[in-house]
């Protein structure tokens, strides 16, 4: 007994030496050089933020196609593709515009009617027609057949037209008319005796006292 007793101090002992190291070790400060070294080293650097995605493109301008000015008194020969009625000038340009295979549009402005072509051959002398053409589009060739006059029986032109002169008769003002290079159309007044020559034309209208005539050419 006295023997385990004298032990157990002993053991205690070595015990306390043995966890001393441990204990010292875990109370060891850091060195000056390894808090200088932390101090020092450089912060790491902030995550950039994701770039903001580009903004959607804007969708182009529809473009319409550009139209040459208008062909006053000329028809145009070529493949129609639509036919319009009650419609304006404009509206027969705007037509044409929304079509892709639209190439000219021919304007009657006697009848507020429009066709709409695929191609434009040749011009052709109408004093109803107003026609256009697309920039793009080759010039027709012009008219060049053989002139002829169409009568319009108690119809008038509205206006005075750009040439009056004392006539016999509407046969007479229609000869005046084709031997003048700038006529296109003429109305005779019967009331008056006088004959009335136009370059271009409005729409004419019933008159009882009146009788007109337009020249046409291929």
């Amino acid at each position: 007994m006295l023997a385990a007793a004298a032990f157990a101090p002993r053991l205690a002992d070595s015990r306390r030496t043995a966890d001393a190291p441990t204990q010292q070790a875990a109370e060891t400060p850091t060195p000056p050089a390894a808090e200088e070294a932390r101090a020092e080293a450089p912060a790491e650097a902030p995550t950039p933020p994701a770039p903001s995605p580009a903004p959607a493109a804007a969708p182009e301008p529809e473009r319409t196609a550009a139209f040459r000015l208008a062909f006053d008194n000329r028809d145009i020969a070529g493949a129609q593709i639509a036919a319009l009625r009650n419609v304006d000038q404009p509206g027969c340009l705007a037509a044409c515009r929304r079509r892709a295979d639209c190439r000219a549009y021919v304007f009657d402005k006697w009848n507020h009617a429009c066709r709409l072509k695929a191609d434009a051959i040749a011009f052709t002398l109408n004093p109803r027609a107003t026609s256009g053409l697309r920039d793009d589009s080759p010039l027709p060739r012009a008219p060049a057949g053989p002139i002829a006059m169409e009568r319009y029986p108690s119809r008038a032109f509205p206006g005075e037209g750009y040439r009056i002169d004392a006539s016999e008769g509407p046969q007479a003002c229609e000869a005046l008319c084709r031997d003048d290079a700038v006529c296109v159309a003429f109305t005779f007044r019967l009331d008056e005796g006088v004959c009335h020559l136009f370059a271009t034309t409005g729409e004419y209208f019933p008159n009882a006292l009146a009788d007109s005539g337009g020249k046409r050419q291929n």
